[in-house]
């Protein structure tokens, strides 16, 4: 099975946007750098975050500033807006089981409705969080960091 970053990628460069957009000229060879994926990957995200108006990207200086608040921003908008409309299910059917089995022949009518609710829930979760909530973590790890880099000179010294 294949799995998609594209989302947290998509996400990371939202929150160093959300983070130094206004005062630095984020290009996608700095974010690059800073999401460990190629320029060429973060440019193409930063079109169909461009597409889905979630930011804006300066022509002539370069850069990218968020295109709305954080606090209207959520993850399935992010999600949305990077992940195309037949990839966005968790979950999948196979898609060649044996017609002539009796389990192969009614395997996508039994997984139907199950696969459905659990696509819809995880919607409903991506929407419960904004942007505004992933920074306030970023703070707080930030946070916890220098309290423990605090910590570990005290105790040095």
């Amino acid at each position: 099975m294949k799995y998609s970053t594209r989302c947290s990628v998509a996400i990371h460069c939202m929150l160093v946007i959300a983070l130094f957009g206004q005062e630095e000229r984020l290009t996608s060879a700095l974010i690059a750098k800073s999401t460990g994926c190629n320029a060429t990957t973060i440019r193409s995200i930063f079109q169909q975050l461009q597409q889905a108006e979630l930011i804006i990207v300066r022509r002539g200086t370069g850069g990218a500033i968020l295109g709305r608040e954080p606090s209207k921003i959520t993850i399935w908008d992010i999600y949305s807006a990077v992940q195309p409309q037949e990839d966005r299910s968790p979950l999948r059917i196979h898609a060649n089981p044996y017609a002539h089995c009796p389990v192969g022949r009614t395997i996508q009518e039994i997984l139907a409705e199950p696969y459905q609710r659990i696509g819809e829930a995880m919607q409903g979760q991506m929407q419960a969080y904004t942007l505004t909530m992933l920074l306030r973590r970023y703070e707080e790890l930030g946070a916890r960091e220098d309290q423990i880099r605090q910590e570990n000179t005290t105790d040095a010294g």
